[in-house]
């Protein structure tokens, strides 16, 4: 069973992930390993039934890590001028980070209060 569902991952990795359009957040934010990786090296060492359990948690952590990256882009996309208005600037979000948004600047939430 556990070769099996290694196998499975292995096929995501090589197969769909790369073709996906964004990577792994909580690898982006924490660096390290991606979900599909520590799962499958929890399966590996430990077996499917914690390997189960302990993808449930990587997949939390790693939707608290795209929450937090969503948080951070929108304030670091942001171009506050002198007069006091803000602008979003150009490609808020590329297509290699996390969300993947087509017209990623009217979702900006600028802050230029200080």
């Amino acid at each position: 069973m556990k070769s099996l569902v290694v196998f499975l991952i292995q096929i995501y990795q090589r197969y769909l992930s790369p073709y996906k359009g964004f990577r792994c957040a909580h690898a982006v934010l924490e660096g390290g390993d991606s979900c599909s990786q520590a799962i499958k090296l929890k399966v590996l060492n430990q077996g499917c039934l914690k390997g189960f359990y302990f993808s449930r948690l990587q997949f939390e952590r790693c939707r608290k890590a795209n929450k937090t990256l969503i948080k951070r882009r929108r304030i670091d996309q942001c171009d506050c001028l002198s007069d006091g208005a803000c602008q979003c600037m150009e490609n808020c979000f590329s297509k290699d980070t996390l969300p993947s948004f087509d017209s990623a600047c009217d979702v900006c939430a600028c802050d230029c209060s200080f």
